[in-house]
């Protein structure tokens, strides 16, 4: 018996009124890889977003610290200034 295009636009039909079937033939004709797939994606969109967090806590961080070294590279050439100044004074 021969599965002609009427035949198979029936088990088309047939499929898309019975989802139960679409499962089952899903995991019939897909690897057991394949299925895993949307999963798979889904922990790496996961992963990537706590990443993306990771990374811009770590931005605000390295911002943060760079203020910071702004301020210490200032007062260190103030205080080198002052020391310079009471090097002159001493020297007088």
């Amino acid at each position: 018996m021969a599965f002609t295009a009427v035949d198979f636009h029936d088990f088309v039909r047939l499929l898309s009124e019975n989802p139960k079937w679409q499962t089952e033939l899903r995991r019939l004709i897909l690897t057991d890889e394949l299925l895993e797939l949307p999963d798979l994606v889904r922990r790496m969109a996961d992963w990537q977003q706590a990443m993306a967090e990771e990374q811009r806590a770590l931005a605000a961080e390295v911002r943060t610290l760079a203020e910071g070294q702004r301020i210490l590279t200032e007062a260190q050439a103030r205080t080198e200034a002052r020391v310079g100044r009471l090097e002159t004074a001493l020297a007088e």
